[in-house]
């Protein structure tokens, strides 16, 4: 269904860092909050949050419009002892493919901005809102995009593993923003490169919240920070929405 991670899935988790500490109290408060128990990691990529769920004891499924990534989150959730089902799906298809609805539907990184337009992004977040139970929260975290075009930072290189170098090249654009990784492993044996090309909507808290609201979603809050605190435009690391679906809500 989705080719653009064929290559990198493999490499995926050796590229980024995560603070999956504070990832893992970010999502543990706000499912304690809501008293979910049945949650969905929408956009699971290789299943590193839907491993931290299903370990805190949620009834956890994950899913992913990239049947590569999915390979590598089966093969990581089997190698743990976890059985969790995963599907492929992008998220405006999943009333259709995945079972029922959730307490939770989560999606962490910077997913959305992989959708080709602001429409696009509007029917995700149907297909997100969808599958959530009346009551239920849906949270969606991602990169500060508003402070990233104010820093307008080109080249950022950070050392995710000793002796491993991820480059980042961006190339902003009046829409969308071309990020070019080359992943550098110098770990022993001969070095070698890979490069990938991602072009990424600059999903702005402006844009987020005209698809959140052309969606029809009326109760949402942003959050700048893993800690939930309050959005700050320029200030904040992080872009995170958290919306719940009213409990007299068919939809």
């Amino acid at each position: 269904m989705e080719n653009r991670f064929e290559d990198i899935a493999r490499v995926y988790d050796r590229m980024f860092l995560r603070d999956l500490e504070a990832d893992r109290d970010m999502l543990v408060s706000i499912l304690e909050r809501y008293g979910a128990e049945t949650v969905l990691d929408c956009a699971c990529g290789t299943g590193v949050h839907t491993e931290v769920l299903a370990r805190e004891g949620f009834a956890v499924i994950g899913s992913d419009a990239s049947e590569h990534m999915l390979g590598v989150a089966r093969e990581k959730l089997s190698g743990s002892g976890l059985e969790v089902d995963l599907y492929n799906s992008t998220w405006r298809d999943l009333p259709g493919v995945v079972p029922g609805k959730y307490d939770a539907v989560v999606c962490m990184g910077n997913s959305l901005s992989l959708e080709p337009d602001g429409q696009a992004v509007t029917e995700s977040l149907k297909g997100m809102f969808e599958v959530l139970e009346p009551g239920g929260v849906l949270l969606v975290s991602g990169t500060n995009v508003d402070r990233q075009l104010a820093e307008n930072i080109e080249i950022e290189v950070v050392e995710p593993e000793p002796e491993c170098f991820l480059m980042l090249v961006r190339d902003f654009g009046e829409t969308k923003t071309t990020h070019r990784f080359f992943f550098i492993d110098a770990a022993g044996g001969e070095p070698s490169m890979r490069h990938f090309r991602f072009d990424l909507l600059n999903l702005t808290a402006a844009d987020l919240e005209f698809s959140v609201r052309q969606a029809g979603i009326a109760r949402f809050t942003f959050y700048g920070e893993k800690d939930f605190t309050p959005y700050s435009q320029y200030e904040s690391e992080r872009l995170i929405l958290v919306a719940e679906k009213r409990s007299d809500s068919h939809s």
